[in-house]
Protein backbone atom coordinates (compact mmCIF):
# COMPACT_ATOMS: atom_id res chain seq x y z
CA UNK A 1 0.00 0.00 0.00
CA UNK A 2 3.06 2.15 0.99
CA UNK A 3 4.22 2.13 -2.47
CA UNK A 4 1.05 2.23 -4.36
CA UNK A 5 0.89 5.67 -2.66
CA UNK A 6 4.25 6.66 -3.40
CA UNK A 7 3.81 5.95 -6.76
CA UNK A 8 0.56 8.10 -6.68
CA UNK A 9 2.37 10.77 -5.50
CA UNK A 10 5.25 10.29 -8.21
CA UNK A 11 3.32 10.46 -11.14
CA UNK A 12 1.49 13.42 -9.60
CA UNK A 13 4.98 14.90 -9.23
CA UNK A 14 5.22 15.26 -13.18
CA UNK A 15 2.46 17.48 -13.95
CA UNK A 16 3.02 19.64 -11.31
CA UNK A 17 6.23 19.95 -12.52
CA UNK A 18 5.50 21.13 -15.91
CA UNK A 19 3.28 23.62 -14.93
CA UNK A 20 5.68 25.25 -12.87
CA UNK A 21 8.35 24.86 -15.15
CA UNK A 22 6.13 26.49 -17.84
CA UNK A 23 5.16 29.81 -15.45
CA UNK A 24 9.00 30.31 -14.61
CA UNK A 25 10.64 30.17 -17.83
CA UNK A 26 9.68 32.13 -21.04
CA UNK A 27 8.21 29.57 -24.45
CA UNK A 28 11.40 29.67 -26.13
CA UNK A 29 14.03 28.71 -23.28
CA UNK A 30 11.35 26.01 -22.10
CA UNK A 31 10.74 24.77 -25.24
CA UNK A 32 14.79 24.57 -25.94
CA UNK A 33 15.41 22.46 -22.60
CA UNK A 34 12.20 20.04 -23.24
CA UNK A 35 13.34 19.59 -26.50
CA UNK A 36 17.11 18.63 -25.52
CA UNK A 37 16.18 16.56 -22.72
CA UNK A 38 14.44 14.37 -25.15
CA UNK A 39 17.25 14.53 -27.67
CA UNK A 40 19.84 13.07 -24.41
CA UNK A 41 16.82 10.77 -23.60
CA UNK A 42 16.91 9.06 -27.32
CA UNK A 43 20.91 9.04 -27.40
CA UNK A 44 20.35 7.64 -23.71
CA UNK A 45 17.73 4.63 -25.01
CA UNK A 46 20.05 3.70 -28.19
CA UNK A 47 23.13 3.88 -26.78
CA UNK A 48 22.33 2.05 -23.53
CA UNK A 49 21.82 -1.70 -24.62
CA UNK A 50 25.52 -1.06 -26.69
CA UNK A 51 26.77 -0.33 -23.43
CA UNK A 52 25.24 -2.85 -21.39
CA UNK A 53 26.72 -5.55 -24.22
CA UNK A 54 30.37 -3.96 -23.25
CA UNK A 55 30.13 -3.97 -19.88
CA UNK A 56 28.35 -7.15 -19.18
CA UNK A 57 31.25 -8.46 -17.17
CA UNK A 58 31.97 -5.44 -15.43
CA UNK A 59 28.48 -4.40 -13.89
CA UNK A 60 29.27 -4.73 -10.39
CA UNK A 61 32.46 -2.52 -10.32
CA UNK A 62 31.00 -0.26 -12.67
CA UNK A 63 28.16 -0.11 -9.59
CA UNK A 64 30.37 -0.32 -6.42
CA UNK A 65 32.53 2.48 -8.40
CA UNK A 66 29.12 4.62 -8.09
CA UNK A 67 28.39 3.37 -5.04
CA UNK A 68 31.89 5.47 -3.74
CA UNK A 69 31.61 8.08 -5.77
CA UNK A 70 27.73 8.99 -4.24
CA UNK A 71 29.93 8.39 -0.73
CA UNK A 72 32.34 11.05 -1.33
CA UNK A 73 29.66 13.34 -2.84
CA UNK A 74 27.45 13.58 0.06
CA UNK A 75 30.48 13.61 2.78
CA UNK A 76 31.32 16.90 0.82
CA UNK A 77 27.81 18.20 0.53
CA UNK A 78 27.67 18.54 4.59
Amino acid sequence: IILACLRFVLNSMWGLFFVYVAELFPSNVLSLAFGWVSAMGTVGAVSAPFIRLLTANATMFFMSGLCIATIFVLRGLK
